[in-house]
């Protein structure tokens, strides 16, 4: 978990926002898996169940449209969620999120945050789409394999002259 306090360079922007998220309390009394979970029932109440309701909280959360998510964005969206978070939980659950360490959320890393697990159909489902497509079984799928799998002769733009196949 990470460390709280006045000193900890990553809470520096705290100093700069005047939102309250409603948390009475300091420091970290949630542990990773419970911040998430928080997360996601703060999300699921306000419609966001699938990819469609999750780009539209991004877009919400991303004030300056800048296709990513800083500190101050997330603890603003935290707070106008009203999910009672302390401001260190605020930065512990960004760091979560922050997979690549940039210092921003990108909507691809909020999406496999809070994704939920592919339920058994699905997962097979994946599966047997992949075995079709690993046309020579080596576990990864490469041009070969797709050369062997689509045709796109008759793709209107091969057609047409403006792409080869």
């Amino acid at each position: 978990m990470a460390s709280s306090g006045s000193n900890d360079p990553r809470m520096a922007w705290a100093q700069q926002v005047n939102r309250q998220s409603g948390a009475e309390y300091q420091g970290i009394q949630h542990d990773d898996d419970q911040l998430i979970q928080l997360f996601k029932q703060c999300l699921a109440s306000r419609g966001a169940r699938g990819i469609f309701g999750m780009q539209r909280i991004f877009k919400i959360m991303d004030d300056n449209n800048s296709g990513s998510l800083d500190i101050q964005e997330f603890w603003k969206a935290l707070c106008d969620f009203r999910l009672a978070i302390s401001q260190e939980e605020c930065r512990e659950l960004f760091d979560i999120f922050d997979a690549d360490g940039s210092g921003e959320i990108s909507y691809n890393e909020l999406m496999w945050a809070v994704a939920p697990d592919l339920n058994q159909f699905r997962k097979d489902l994946v599966i047997r789409a992949f075995k079709k497509l690993d046309r020579d079984g080596s576990g990864a799928i490469d041009i070969r394999d797709l050369q062997g799998v689509y045709n796109a002769k008759q793709h209107p733009e091969v057609k047409q002259g403006h792409k080869t196949e």
